[in-house]
C-alpha cells in the first residue's frame, strides 16, 4: 500500500470480481481497483471549492449495483463506484460512464443495497414554533437507479412477515396516516423515525431478495434490525408519471445519456475525466421562490405537481440545507408522500437494553452479517462492538439461536465458495469460525494463537489479522481443509439423516478438518465418526446419542448413499487412488461393522478386505437382518445391462434423490444445492441411459448442452469413460433430428441440422463455422492439405493457366481485392479451370489500356501529313471512348455483390479511363474528353460501384456512412487558370456519388429472404431497411438543396426503390413534390424542374405504389397521360439549362407515366374494383391517337379528337374540365410544337393486363392488318405494341420458332415471294419483340428450346446488319437490323442469366469491337447482355420471372438503347438499372457445415414422381439450378467423408421454402465416425488417444500385479492399494470391451481399427479378472 493510501470501499462480486477504493490523500483521488489490477481514478473533491470545504468522509465512497431501468431480473446488474461530494452524488461505472446526481440534502450515512443505495439525510434545521413540523421529515431515503430519484421509504406495521414478502408485485403507496390493514396495496405509513441511524446492511448470499438494515436508536439506546422489501415493479413504468420517461431498452451504459432531465449530468464516457457540473445548486433566493411556489401549488391542487409530473419533483431538485424553514420543506415532503415507495422497511428485532446498561458511542460502529445454516437458510449475525458480542438470529422468527463474545468478525468461505461463514475472534485472542447451527464457535488454529486482537481484512481465503503487540501482522487461510470427496459424503448424508442429526455430524466433520492436517487423516476420522461416532476422545467430535442411533438404524441407506459417492469418485480422473482406496476401506469398515453381509462380499471382492477393521460391538438383531439392503447401485453392472438387456425392461441408474423413497425416510431435508453433488455420476448415467433407450435423448443432452462449459463437465470423466460416452454419443448421430434442440445438435455435431433447418431459437445467431467444437471433435478440424502437405508437380495446363493469370493482372490489374469469398468460390466450383469468366471480366474492364494493331507512324517520320494521322487517332479515340463509356452498365451487372465492405473507410469508385497504346508507340494516348460531357456515364459508374457491395452486408450500412462517400467541395483559393479544371472535376464527383447513391437505394430495396419465404418471392419482398430507407430529412435535403440534377434522380428514384410497394407517406410527398402538376398553381416555375427529374419522380410513384390499385395515383398518372397527349410540347423544359445532363423531353415523362400506372395496377386490370368506373382499357385505348400526331405515332390511322365525345365513358368528360390537380396547364411545357408518342399508353395498357390473358386487352394491342398502314406508322411502336401484346398473353408464349412466325402480322403473312424493304423493317421489329417476350417469360430458365430460338433469330439479324448496303433503304434496314441485334443481344442473355453460356458469349464477344457502325447504345446492349450472362461474377444469381420482375426489366431493358451519352429523349439511362431488383438466387450449393467452404465432390439426387406414380431419380452434381428442383417430392445429398443428408418436401413443406430461401445446404463431415469424435485437435490427444494410452497403462498394471501375486515371494507382495487398482482396472475394462462392441456392432462404421484394438483385450481381461478375485478373496 502506497504512503497515504487508505481503503474507503471493498465490494465482492461473483459475476465481476474483488473492488476496492482507495483513498490518496495527497492528490485528492479515488483509485479503483478491480482484482488487484488499476482501473481508473476520479477526484474526490467538487470542481472550484477548496480542498477542505469540499473533503469527503470515508463512509460517503461506497460500491453498489445497479440494474437495469424498467427490469426486476437482478441478474444482470452492473458495479458502480459512488461517490458523495458536498453537493453532488457521481456514479461511476466500470465502463467509464459517469452520472452525476444533485443532492437535495447533507448526506449523513451512505449504506449499498443488493441494487442501489440506501441514504440517510442529516437531520433538517428545527424551529422552535415549526417543531413538529420538522419532527415528521423523513431521514431515509432509496435510490435504486442513477436515473431515478431518491425516493423515501415505507414502514410496514404488520406482524405477518411472510405475506409481506409475498406482496412484493405490489405498489407501495405512501400516504401520512397509517394504514387501516395489511394490504400493502393500501396506503403505507413514511418512515420518518428521526432517531434512528444508519449502521449497517447486509444481503443474503441464497436469496438476494432478503436483504436487512441494522440501525441505532438514539433515544432508546437500542440497536434494531429492518427487512428492505423492495417493490419488483418499477416505478419507471407508471401511468401516473409523465410521458418524457426513458423507455429505450439497452445497458446503462448506452443509456447513460441525461443532461436534460435537470437532476442528471450527460454521460461521459472516458478515463479520468471530471464529472459535469451542469446542473449546479441554486441560491437560498431561488430555493425560496421554488418553494413558495410549490406551497402554493399545493394549496390550489394538493399533490397533483409530484404525481402528474415526476421530473418537476422538487425532492431532487431543492437543497433543505439552504431551506428557509421547515414549513417549506414539511409541505414538500407531503407531497411526495403522495407518490409511491421503491422500499419498505419492515422490523423484524430490536436489541433488549438492560436496565441501567450504558452504551457507548462506539455502538454506531456495529456490523450486519447474514450466514447460512446447513440447509441453507439465512442467519443474521449482529455484532457489537462496543460490547464485544455477536448475536445470530434465525430469519423465520428472528428469535436469537446464539450470542458469542468477539472483539472483531468478518464473512469467510470456510466450507464452500457459494456459503458464507463468520470468522470471529474472541476474548482470548484466538480465531474461531461461527457456523450458523447454533452451536459454539469452532478454534482454528494460527502461528500466534491468543494473541490476535482483530481482524484487518479478508482477501478471497486469505485472512489479514492483527496481534496485540504491534508485531507483524498475521495472515492465515480461512478455508477449511476438506477434500472434495468429503464434502460429498456430507451433502449425500443430508438425504438420509434428519436435520438435527445431520447438523451435528456436520459440525463435528468440519471441527476434525479444523484440526486435522492432510486428507488421508480426515479419511479415517470420517470413518471413525460413521463406525463410532467420536473422535478418539476429542471433545469437540462427538455425536449425540440420538444422532449415533440413527446412523446404526439407517446404516443400509448410508452404505447406499455412500457407496454413490464412490461410484462418482470413480469417475473422476482427478480423485487420487490412495483417497479412492481408503474411501472404499471405510465402505468396507461400514458393513463390516453393520453386519451387511453382500455389501461385505463385494468390497472383498473389490480389493479392500477387512484390513485395520475397526473394533465393533455385538450388533443387534434388527442390523443382522443385512439392514434390509437393496442391490448395491453397481454402475459397472447396470452400464452392461444397457447393452445386453431388452431397453424396454432397462431402469435408470439410481441416484441420491431416489434413496427417501427407496428406504422410507420422510425426515430429510437434503441441504441446498445438494442435488448437483454427484452431477458427474447422474450426468453420465442419465446420458447412457436416455441414448440406450432413446425416450428422452435430447432432454438430457440438452442438460448437457446447456451447460456454461459442456466440455468441462465430461472432460473431468477417467479416459476409458470419456470413451464409453463418446462413442455412445457418437451413435446418436446418425439417428437424431432436426426436432431436437439446437444445442443438442451442435453439442452432437450435428451443425448441418442446426443451421439447415433454423432448430431452436439459438440457431438465429449461429452462422456456419461459428460453431465451436463443443464435446465431439470432428474431423473438419484438421488442416487443409494445401496448408501441411508437400508442394505438388504442377502439369503444363496449370503452368500455362497461370502464366496467363499473371499476364491478365500485368495488363488489366488485380481487380480482386476486396472480393468476396462466397463470389470467387462460386465461380471456381461451377467453372472450374474454364476462363470464360476472367474473358468476360477481360472485357468488361473500366480502366485497361487497349493494345491496337493499327499503325500510325509518328509525325517525325511522317512530317508531309500530320494532320491525317493525328486525325485518324482522334476519330479511332473517340470510337474507343464510345465503348469504353459503354462499360460501367455491363460491369455493374458483373460486379453484382461480389464485394466486402468495409464500413469503416469511403467506398472507392473506379471511373472508365480512355486510353490506348498504338503499335510502334511507348506512350499510352488518352481521349481527350473536351466539351463531351460525360456525366452519365460516370453515373454509370458509381452504380456498379455502390452495387458491387455484398446486399447481406449492405443492410447494416448506417445513412450517415453514405455522407461518408460525398465528394469534397470546390476550393476556394484556386488559382486563376484552374477554375475550371476544378469545376469539372467537381461536377464529375457529383455525378459518381449520385450513381452510388442510386445503387444504395436498389440494395435497400432488395431484402434478403427469411427461413420461411420463398426465393421466388424476392422481387415482391418489402421494406426491411437499409442505408436510403432510413435516411433523415435533413441528409435527404442535402442532396435536394444543391440542385444537381443527377442527384436529384438518383435520391427520388433510389428512395422509391428502396420503399416499393409500401405507399410510405414521407417519401410519396417527396416525389409529389416534383410533380408540377400536383403542386399547387405557381409553385412549380420555383422548383424549375428538369423532365428527367419529374420522370423519375413519377416512375419513382409507381414504384412506391406498386400494385397497390391507389385511386389517386390512378387519377394523377391518367391526367398527366392526357395533358401531355393533349398540350404541345418540346424537347426540353423552359428555364433550364440545356447542358443539365439530367434534361429529357416530354416523350421521357410520357413514358414514365405510362410505367408508372401500369406498375400501379400491375396485372390487375380485370380485378379492379375500386377503378372500374374510370374504364382503363376504354380510356387507354381512345387516348391512343388522341393528341397532336396521332397518326404518325399509332400508325392506325387518323382519329378524330376534336371533342370530349372522343374519349369512353363519364371519365373523358371529367379529365377535360380536370385536366390537373391544382394547374389549369402542365407545367414548364413548351408550346414550340411536336407530337408525343403513344409509347406511354402502350406500356400502361400492357403492363396493367400483364400476365391476364385479357383478349380485349390484346386486341387493342393488335397490328395493323393492312400493308399501307404497316408501312406508314413507326416501326419502334409496332415493336412496342407488339411486345407488350404478347404479355398480356404471357401463357400463350411458346419458345419455337412456329410462335414466332405466327405473332407477324397478317399482310407478312401470307406476302408470297421477297418482301420490301419496308415491309422487311417492319417484319425485323416484330421478330425482335416476340423474340424479347420470350426472354422475359423464360428469363433465367436456361431453356433449350428458348436458347436455341433466340440464338437462331440473332445469326439471321446479325448476318442483315453486317451485309454490306447501296441506297438509301439499305441503309434504313441495316440500321433497323442493327437496333434489333441489341434487343436479341439482351433477349439471348436473358434466357440462360448466370450460367456464362458459351455460345451467347461467343457472339457477344464477337460484338465487342472498335467500329464505327456501332454507336454508344449499341456498346451499352452488348456490355449489357454480358453482365447479365455472368450476373454476379457468374452462377450465384439469376433473373427472375415474375409478374414484377418482367414489368421491372421492361422498364430497365427498354428496347430502345441511346445513341451518345447524353441521349435521354425517350428513356431515362437511370432506368436502365432497375434491373437490381430482380435478382434472385440461381442455384444450391452444398457448404462443409463447420468450415463453410464448398463441399466439391457432392452429389445431389433429386426424387420426383413419374407419371406412373414411380420415383425417379436425377443424381445432378451441384451447384445445382433452382429450376432441377421443380417437382421433386425429395433430395438426398451426400459427399465422401460426409453424413448423408434427406431432405423430404412431401412430409415438410417449409422445407422446400427454407431450401429455396438460403440457396445453400451443409454438410456434417463423418469420415469414420468414431475417429472423427476422438480426435485431437490442435496437438491434445483425442478421447481415442487418451482411450488407448489408458488401456495400455491399465494392461502393465495388471500383468504386474498378477505376476508379482503368481510368483508368492513375500519381499514381493504388491500393497493392497495396487490390487484394488488392477481389480477396478480389469473391471472398467470388460465394461468398456463389451459396451464397444455393442457400440461398434450397431453403429456398422468404418473402424475395424479401433474395433479390434479395443476387442483384443476382452480373453485376458477375463483371465486377470479371476485370478485377482480369487485372490484377494483368499486374503480377505
Amino acid at each position: 500500500m502506497l504512503l497515504g493510501q487508505t481503503l474507503v470501499a471493498s465490494f465482492d462480486d461473483n459475476a465481476t470480481g474483488s473492488h476496492r477504493a482507495y483513498y490518496l490523500s495527497n492528490d485528492g483521488t479515488v483509485s479503483w481497483v478491480l482484482d488487484g489490477r488499476f482501473v481508473r481514478s476520479f477526484r474526490a473533491d467538487s470542481a472550484g471549492k477548496p480542498p477542505l470545504e469540499a473533503a469527503i468522509s470515508v463512509d460517503h465512497v461506497v460500491f453498489t449495483r445497479f440494474k437495469e431501468e424498467g427490469s426486476s431480473d437482478t441478474g444482470t446488474c452492473a458495479v458502480a463506484l459512488c461517490i458523495f461530494r458536498s453537493d453532488q452524488l457521481v456514479i461511476h461505472f466500470y465502463s467509464g460512464d459517469e452520472f452525476g446526481v444533485m443532492l437535495p440534502f447533507g448526506v449523513r450515512a451512505v449504506r449499498s443495497l443488493y441494487t442501489g443505495l440506501l441514504v440517510q439525510s442529516k437531520a433538517a434545521s428545527r424551529s422552535t414554533d415549526n417543531g413538529l413540523f420538522a419532527a415528521e421529515l423523513p431521514t431515509f431515503f432509496s435510490l435504486l437507479g442513477p436515473r431515478s430519484d431518491f425516493k423515501m421509504l415505507g414502514l410496514n406495521r404488520s406482524l405477518d412477515l411472510d405475506r409481506m414478502r409475498g406482496q412484493r408485485d405490489s405498489l407501495f403507496i405512501l400516504s401520512p396516516a397509517p394504514a387501516r390493514n395489511d394490504d400493502l396495496s393500501s396506503a403505507i405509513p413514511v418512515f420518518n423515525d428521526p432517531n434512528a441511524v444508519l449502521v449497517s446492511t447486509a444481503v443474503g448470499r441464497l436469496d438476494t431478495t432478503s436483504q436487512y438494515v441494522l440501525c441505532w436508536d438514539t433515544a432508546l439506546r437500542r440497536h434494531a434490525v429492518y427487512q428492505c422489501i423492495v417493490s419488483s415493479r418499477p416505478l419507471d413504468n407508471d401511468d401516473d408519471y409523465s410521458s418524457d420517461t426513458d423507455t429505450s431498452t439497452g445497458t446503462l451504459a448506452s443509456r447513460a445519456v441525461g443532461a436534460d432531465r435537470g437532476h442528471l449530468s450527460a454521460s461521459r464516457p472516458g478515463l479520468n475525466r471530471q464529472p459535469s457540473m451542469s446542473v449546479q445548486r441554486r441560491s437560498s433566493a431561488a430555493v425560496s421562490a421554488a418553494a413558495m411556489a410549490a406551497a402554493s401549488r399545493r394549496k390550489s391542487s394538493y399533490g397533483s405537481a409530484v404525481k402528474n409530473d415526476r421530473r418537476n419533483s422538487l425532492l431532487g431538485r431543492v437543497s433543505f440545507n439552504d431551506s428557509p424553514g421547515a414549513n417549506y420543506a414539511a409541505d414538500i415532503f407531503r407531497e411526495q408522500r403522495q407518490t409511491r415507495a421503491e422500499i419498505i422497511l419492515h422490523l423484524c428485532w430490536a436489541e433488549r437494553r438492560q436496565r441501567g446498561e450504558l452504551r457507548i458511542s462506539d455502538a454506531m460502529s456495529a456490523q450486519l452479517f447474514v450466514i447460512q445454516s446447513a440447509t441453507g437458510s439465512d442467519v443474521v449475525c449482529v455484532f457489537f462492538r462496543d460490547i464485544g458480542q455477536v448475536v445470530g438470529l434465525e430469519t423465520s422468527g428472528f428469535t436469537e439461536i446464539f450470542r458469542h463474545s468477539a472483539q472483531s468478525a468478518a464473512l469467510v468461505h470456510a466450507i464452500r465458495s457459494d456459503i458464507d461463514d463468520l470468522l470471529i475472534v474472541t476474548d482470548s485472542g484466538c480465531v474461531a469460525l461461527v457456523l450458523g447451527d447454533g452451536e459454539e464457535p469452532i478454534p482454528l488454529e494460527t502461528p500466534l494463537q491468543g494473541q490476535i486482537s482483530m481482524i484487518r481484512h479478508i482477501e478471497g481465503t486469505q485472512a489479514t489479522l492483527a496481534t496485540k503487540a504491534e508485531r507483524e501482522d498475521v495472515v492465515i487461510s480461512t478455508k477449511v481443509p476438506i477434500s472434495r470427496l468429503v464434502l460429498s459424503t456430507l451433502d449425500s448424508l443430508s438425504f438420509v439423516l434428519s436435520v438435527s442429526s445431520y447438523s451435528q455430524f456436520r459440525r463435528c466433520v468440519i471441527a476434525s478438518a479444523c484440526q486435522t492436517k492432510g486428507p488421508e487423516v480426515l479419511l479415517d476420522k470420517l470413518s471413525l465418526l460413521l463406525v463410532r461416532g467420536d473422535d478418539r476422545g476429542n471433545p469437540a467430535v462427538i455425536l449425540a446419542a440420538r444422532a449415533k442411533k440413527e446412523l446404526r438404524d439407517r446404516a443400509a441407506a448410508v452404505l447406499y448413499a455412500l457407496h454413490l459417492v464412490y461410484e462418482d469418485a470413480a469417475m473422476h480422473k482427478a480423485e487420487p487412488a490412495s483417497q479412492l482406496y481408503d474411501f472404499g476401506q471405510l465402505l468396507a469398515q461400514f458393513a463390516q461393522q453393520h453386519t451387511i453381509s453382500r455389501a461385505k462380499q463385494f468390497y472383498v471382492y473389490a480389493g479392500f478386505g477387512s484390513g485395520s477393521a475397526v473394533a465393533s460391538k455385538t450388533a443387534s438383531n434388527r442390523q443382522r437382518a443385512d439392514c434390509d439392503l437393496h442391490s448395491l447401485p453397481l454402475f459397472a453392472q447396470w452400464t452392461l445391462s444397457l447393452a445386453s438387456s431388452d431397453p424396454t425392461r432397462l431402469r435408470p441408474f439410481p441416484s441420491l434423490s431416489h434413496i427417501a423413497d427407496l428406504f422410507a425416510l420422510h425426515d430429510c431435508k437434503p441441504v441446498r444445492g445438494a442435488q448437483n453433488t454427484l452431477k458427474l455420476l447422474d450426468t453420465v448415467a442419465d446420458t447412457l441411459f436416455q441414448l440406450r433407450v432413446g425416450c428422452q435423448s435430447p432432454t438430457v443432452l440438452q442438460s448437457l448442452a446447456v451447460d456454461r462449459e459442456p466440455l468441462q463437465l465430461l472432460l473431468q470423466l477417467t479416459p476409458e469413460l470419456q470413451w464409453l460416452v463418446g462413442v455412445t454419443m457418437v451413435q446418436s448421430r446418425k439417428v437424431c433430428t432436426f426436432q431436437w434442440p439446437s444445442s443438442v445438435l451442435v453439442l452432437l455435431g450435428r451443425q448441418d441440422l442446426v443451421v439447415n433447418f433454423g432448430c431452436g431459437p439459438a440457431s438465429a445467431s449461429l452462422k456456419p463455422g461459428d460453431t465451436q467444437r463443443k464435446l465431439l471433435p470432428t474431423a473438419c478440424a484438421q488442416a487443409d492439405d494445401d496448408e501441411h502437405g508437400p508442394p505438388e508437380s504442377k502439369s503444363i495446363v496449370e503452368l500455362c493457366e497461370e502464366a496467363i493469370g499473371l499476364l491478365t493482372k500485368a495488363h488489366i490489374g488485380d481487380n480482386n481485392s476486396g472480393q468476396s469469398t462466397e463470389s470467387r468460390e462460386f465461380s471456381s466450383v461451377s467453372f472450374g479451370r474454364d476462363l470464360r469468366v476472367e474473358e468476360a471480366n477481360r472485357l468488361l474492364q473500366l480502366a485497361a489500356t487497349v493494345h491496337t494493331n493499327s499503325l500510325f507512324p509518328s509525325s517525325a517520320a511522317t512530317a508531309e501529313t500530320p494532320d491525317s494521322t493525328e486525325g485518324a487517332k482522334t476519330l479511332y479515340m473517340d470510337q474507343l471512348a464510345c465503348r469504353t463509356l459503354a462499360l460501367p452498365l455491363g460491369r455493374t451487372l458483373f460486379d453484382y455483390s461480389t464485394r466486402n465492405l468495409d464500413s469503416q473507410d469511403a467506398l472507392k469508385i473506379l471511373s472508365p479511363k480512355v486510353s490506348a497504346r498504338f503499335r510502334g508507340h511507348k506512350a499510352d494516348t488518352v481521349w481527350a474528353t473536351g466539351n463531351v460531357d460525360t456525366s452519365w456515364p460516370l453515373f454509370h459508374s458509381g452504380v456498379a460501384a455502390a452495387l458491387s457491395i455484398e446486399r447481406i452486408q449492405a443492410k447494416g450500412v448506417h445513412p450517415s456512412w453514405v455522407l461518408l462517400n460525398w465528394p469534397s467541395e470546390l476550393a476556394s483559393d484556386t488559382e486563376p487558370g484552374g477554375e475550371a479544371d476544378q469545376h469539372k472535376k467537381y461536377r464529375d464527383s457529383l455525378a459518381l456519388h449520385a450513381g452510388f447513391l442510386l445503387g444504395m437505394g436498389l440494395l435497400s430495396g432488395h431484402s434478403e429472404l427469411d427461413d420461411e419465404s420463398h426465393a421466388r418471392q424476392a422481387v415482391t419482398s418489402r421494406h426491411t431497411g437499409g442505408p436510403l430507407c432510413d435516411i433523415p430529412p435533413w441528409q435527404a435535403f442535402k442532396y435536394l438543396s444543391i440542385r444537381h440534377g443527377l442527384t436529384s434522380i438518383a435520391l427520388l428514384l433510389g428512395r422509391a426503390c428502396a420503399h416499393r410497394g409500401t405507399m410510405n407517406s414521407s417519401v410519396s410527398k417527396v416525389l409529389s413534390l416534383h410533380i408540377p402538376n400536383l403542386l399547387p398553381p405557381g409553385s412549380s416555375e420555383l422548383m424549375l424542374l428538369s423532365y428527367g427529374t419529374q420522370a423519375a419522380a413519377m416512375l419513382g410513384l409507381g414504384l412506391l405504389f406498386m400494385q397497390s390499385q391507389n385511386r389517386r395515383m390512378v387519377e394523377v398518372m391518367l391526367r398527366e397521360l392526357l395533358s401531355i397527349k393533349r398540350s404541345p410540347f418540346g424537347n426540353a423544359s423552359n428555364g433550364l439549362d440545356s447542358s443539365d445532363a439530367a434534361e429529357s423531353t416530354a416523350e421521357c415523362y410520357s413514358l414514365a407515366s405510362g410505367f408508372a400506372l401500369g406498375l400501379v395496377v400491375l396485372g390487375q386490370g380485370l380485378s379492379t374494383q375500386s377503378l372500374a368506373d374510370l374504364q382503363l382499357l376504354d380510356t387507354l385505348s381512345e387516348m391512343m391517337g388522341s393528341g397532336s400526331g396521332s397518326a404518325a405515332s399509332t400508325g392506325c390511322g387518323p382519329r378524330s379528337a376534336n371533342s370530349d365525345g372522343s374519349l369512353i365513358g363519364q371519365y373523358g368528360a371529367r379529365m377535360h374540365n380536370d385536366l390537373s390537380l391544382g394547374a389549369s396547364s402542365h407545367q414548364g411545357l413548351s408550346s414550340s410544337g411536336g407530337g408525343i408518342s403513344d409509347l406511354g399508353l402502350i406500356a400502361a395498357l400492357g403492363l396493367a393486363f400483364l400476365g391476364t390473358d385479357y383478349g380485349p386487352a390484346a386486341q387493342r394491342l393488335a397490328l395493323p392488318a393492312v400493308a399501307q398502314q404497316l408501312r406508314t406508322a413507326d416501326p419502334f411502336i409496332l415493336l412496342w405494341k407488339s411486345l407488350m401484346r404478347s404479355l398480356v398473353l404471357l401463357s400463350s408464349v411458346r419458345p419455337t420458332r412456329e410462335w414466332v412466325e405466327a405473332s407477324m402480322p397478317l399482310p407478312l403473312a401470307v406476302m408470297p415471294g421477297p418482301i420490301p424493304a419496308d415491309l422487311c423493317r417492319v417484319r425485323l421489329n416484330v421478330v425482335s419483340a416476340a423474340c424479347f417476350a420470350i426472354a422475359l417469360k423464360f428469363a433465367g430458365t436456361e431453356d433449350k428450346a428458348a436458347h436455341a430460338t433466340t440464338l437462331a433469330y440473332f445469326d439471321e439479324m446479325e448476318a442483315i446488319a453486317s451485309k454490306p448496303v447501296l441506297g438509301y433503304e439499305a441503309s434504313l434496314t441495316r440500321a433497323c437490323a442493327q437496333a434489333c441485334l441489341d434487343i436479341l443481344c439482351i433477349s439471348a442473355a436473358l434466357v440462360m442469366a448466370g450460367s456464362g453460356d458459351v455460345a451467347t458469349m461467343t457472339r457477344l464477344r464477337a460484338l465487342h469491337g472498335v467500329s464505327a457502325s456501332r454507336s454508344y447504345g449499341n456498346h451499352m446492349a452488348v456490355h449489357m447482355a454480358l453482365g447479365i450472362l455472368f450476373i454476379g461474377g457468374g452462377a450465384r444469381f439469376t433473373i427472375s420471372r415474375s409478374h414484377e420482375s418482367i414489368a421491372m426489366l421492361v422498364v430497365a431493358l427498354f428496347p430502345r438503347f441511346p445513341q451518345h451519352y447524353t441521349d435521354n429523349v425517350e428513356h431515362l439511362q437511370a432506368w436502365r438499372h432497375i434491373w437490381a431488383l430482380c435478382v434472385e438466387p440461381r442455384c444450391l450449393v452444398v457448404r462443409d457445415a463447420t468450415t463453410d467452404k464448398i463441399c466439391r465432390n457432392a452429389t445431389v439426387s433429386i426424387i420426383r414422381l413419374g407419371q406412373s406414380g414411380m420415383r425417379e431419380t436425377e443424381t445432378v452434381v451441384p451447384p445445382v439450378s433452382f429450376r432441377l428442383l421443380a417437382g421433386a417430392v425429395s433430395v438426398r445429398l451426400q459427399a465422401p467423408g460426409y453424413l448423408p443428408l434427406d431432405l423430404d418436401f412431401l412430409r415438410s413443406a417449409a422445407t422446400e421454402q427454407r431450401l429455396l430461401a438460403r440457396r445453400v445446404v451443409y454438410l456434417q463431415p463423418a469420415t469414420g465416425i468414431l475417429q472423427s469424435a476422438v480426435a485431437g485437435t490442435n496437438g491434445h490427444p483425442g478421447m481415442f488417444e487418451q482411450y488407448c494410452e489408458w488401456l495400455s497403462n491399465a494392461q502393465h498394471r495388471v500383468v504386474d500385479v498378477t505376476e508379482r501375486l503368481l510368483t508368492g515371494d513375500p519381499a514381493n507382495v504388491p500393497d493392497m492399494t495396487s490390487v484394488a487398482e488392477a481389480i477396478h482396472s480389469v473391471t472398467r475394462m470388460r465394461l468398456c470391451v463389451q459396451f464397444s462392441r455393442y457400440i461398434l456392432t450397431v453403429c456398422a462404421d468404418d473402424d475395424s481399427a479401433v474395433a479390434a484394438t479395443t476387442l483384443g483385450a476382452t480373453n485376458a481381461a477375463k483371465g486377470w479378472a479371476e485370478r485377482l478375485r480369487d485372490w484377494s478373496q483368499a486374503n480377505a
